[in-house]
């Protein structure tokens, strides 16, 4: 359980703006066709409410972040091809090493093309930057601004706040 708590060290630490955060009006629309489900997505408290539904059904909610019918088909179509290909009880139905590297790549691939927050900082990478030794930058043209950003963050991300390193 430790390692799953530790996950949330890899997500944003926030969105930049309020305009890019879900609207509530947008997601009811979402909803549509969510009959069963409605109560419990709307007053969801945690990411693992939607384990409810379908896993190719709540792939629909990608329209709220404007992903077409051709791309949402491609992200079911991993869901399909890992239900004949894998068992939940741990087997998985590959009958060569390269068919899975094929299928790891595609997957890869895709979950890269999924990610919406482009840009944004986990603590992780808060982490990272925080400690970074800015000598090997130091011939840049904006070295000043860099080293201006670098001391913002280390100031306002300090390891002493809570969740810092």
């Amino acid at each position: 359980m430790e390692e799953a708590a530790e996950l949330g060290n890899y997500l944003p630490l926030s969105f930049k703006t309020p305009k890019e955060q879900a609207r509530p009006a947008d997601f009811e629309k979402g909803l549509i066709g969510f009959d069963r489900d409605e109560r419990a997505l709307t007053t969801a408290t945690s990411p693992f409410v939607f384990s409810a539904v379908n896993e190719r059904t709540i792939l629909r909610f990608f329209k709220l972040i404007a992903c077409n019918n051709n791309k949402i088909s491609t992200y079911a179509k991993l869901v399909d091809d890992r239900n004949r290909s894998a068992h939940p009880n741990g087997h998985i139905f590959f009958s060569t090493q390269t068919a899975l590297d094929s299928k790891i790549t595609e997957i890869l691939r895709v979950a890269d093309e999924i990610q919406i927050h482009v840009n944004y900082l986990s603590q992780k990478d808060i982490d990272i930057c925080r400690v970074f030794n800015l000598t090997s930058l130091a011939d840049q043209s904006a070295f000043d601004s860099i080293a201006a950003l670098h001391e913002i963050v280390k100031s306002e991300y300090s390891p002493d706040e809570e969740g810092g390193g």
